[in-house]
């Protein structure tokens, strides 16, 4: 429901990114994840239930 998969997936295998920056726009350059050549399955797996918070 809040994405945090698909963050941990691109943090993971993401592929090159160019111009990217931290916060500020300091450290200017390409950023990878961990494994850019790496192929991930992703699957949702947890729901959220109505009237729970």
């Amino acid at each position: 429901m809040d994405g945090h998969g698909t963050h941990k997936a691109s943090t993971g295998g993401g592929r090159g990114v160019p111009n990217a920056s931290s916060l500020g726009g300091f450290s200017r350059g390409t950023a990878f994840g961990g494994a850019p050549m790496a192929r991930l399955a992703i699957y949702k797996v947890c729901w959220p239930v109505k009237g729970w918070k």
